[in-house]
């Protein structure tokens, strides 16, 4: 099935990293301006402005919405903020020692983690961090989200996006894409995505004329 780009906004940025949905909000994180941004995902006007010193790629709305958990730092840490003042709630270490943390989705069941070094998607547990699901990638990580059942990466070297199987530890499709991917959100209906090349957020239908997949 071939997928169709439903929506390209301009933004500001020039690395753009993380993306996330929130409160009705596309929100984008920026590596050069040190920013996290939540704006209108049908006008592109910003809506919000955070500080977030050191954004690295991976964000995720998390804590039933109450924060916003960025990848930060050279050592990939965690860091929580409120989305409403952009204070610091807490910090936490890279849950993989070393790891090349490149995207993290917050669910109900857990924390999923995209690795680029090693090559590897994981759902960890919130509470002590223990690893639920393991599936090795012979692709490149960028960001991740979860739609549905199944995990969505963005392979930022071939400009494609990879829909996983966690249970079955397989790729089920690989969809094309204008750029080059990081951040990556899903709003029930379409998935969004960072093109660094451009500084657009690109939104590319992938719901079937007629159904739905459950946020």
């Amino acid at each position: 099935m071939t997928r169709r780009e439903t929506r390209a906004l301009p933004v500001r940025g020039r690395h753009l990293c993380g993306l996330t949905w929130l409160d009705g909000l596309l929100w984008y994180s920026d590596g050069t301006l040190d920013r996290i941004f939540g704006v209108d995902p049908g006008t592109g006007a910003v809506e919000a402005e955070l500080v977030c010193r050191g954004v690295r790629t991976g964000l995720t709305a998390a804590d039933g919405g109450r924060c916003l958990l960025q990848v930060v730092g050279g050592d990939k840490r965690l860091r929580a903020l409120d989305p409403r003042t952009g204070e610091v709630i807490a910090e936490r270490p890279n849950p993989r020692p070393g790891g090349e943390l490149c995207g993290v989705h917050e669910t109900a069941e857990g924390l999923w983690t995209g690795y680029n070094r090693p090559q590897v998607i994981e759902l960890r547990r919130r509470a002590d961090g223990e690893t639920l699901v393991s599936v090795p990638v012979d692709e490149d990580v960028a960001d991740l989200t979860v739609m549905g059942d199944r995990v969505v990466f963005a392979n930022h070297v071939d400009g494609r996006l990879n829909v996983l199987d966690p249970p079955a530890g397989r790729i089920v499709e690989a969809v094309p894409v204008s750029g080059n991917p990081t951040g990556l959100a899903w709003d029930g209906q379409r998935l969004w995505y960072c093109d660094y090349p451009t500084s657009h957020l690109r939104a590319v239908d992938m719901t079937p004329a007629g159904d739905e997949v459950a946020a």
